[in-house]
């Protein structure tokens, strides 16, 4: 009786565990989710600050503020009359400013990090793929023809990519279009 030969390429090494090729880049797989949290948080505190400049700023009910902005606002000074507004705004101008900063080392940080993630874990899973395509013998790999079997193995490493990329993205927009309502 002769041996049949598998009619599909292993698409993935036997025994494949994920963990592998997470462990050696855990740190970005978590700073960079952490990071973009960061930037959406200021995403949605900057309107708030605007709120605040509006109901407590202008208003000249500066006392009434929640307390970070109070303290800001001793920060910055406090107001000389009831009229002199500019310390109180100057404070959440303040705030503003190094939210946005914060927002900018979110956002480049977690694309920095996001990026080295997939593109090691990718790098990692696909030389392993291609070591597991090396081990098989000269006849399997004349029925799966060589250019099928690296086009498979590299589009297959791309597609989770892809995938964790776009539900990053879509889980950034439905946390930042939440928070503000």
């Amino acid at each position: 009786m002769s041996k049949q030969i598998e009619t599909q390429p292993a698409a993935v090494p036997d025994g494949l565990h994920w963990g592998k090729y997470i462990k050696p880049y855990l740190l970005y797989f978590i700073a960079g989710p952490i990071l973009m949290i960061v930037e959406v948080l200021g995403e949605v505190l900057m309107p708030r600050f605007l709120a605040y400049i509006i109901d407590y700023g202008v208003s000249g009910e500066a006392e009434n503020a929640p307390a970070f902005i109070r303290w800001l606002y001793d920060l910055c000074g406090r107001m000389t009359s009831d009229s002199d507004n500019v310390p109180f705004i100057a404070a959440i101008a303040v705030a503003m400013i190094l939210t946005a900063i914060l927002m900018m080392i979110g956002g480049v940080g977690g694309a920095y990090f996001g990026s080295k993630a997939s593109v090691n874990f990718a790098a990692d899973l696909r030389a392993d793929i291609y070591r597991k395509v090396q081990s098989f013998s000269f006849r399997n790999i004349d029925r799966f023809l060589c250019a099928i079997l690296t086009a498979r193995s590299g589009i297959r490493i791309v597609e989770p990519d892809w995938l964790r990329e776009r539900l990053l993205r879509m889980a950034e927009r439905v946390i930042g279009n939440n928070a503000d309502t």
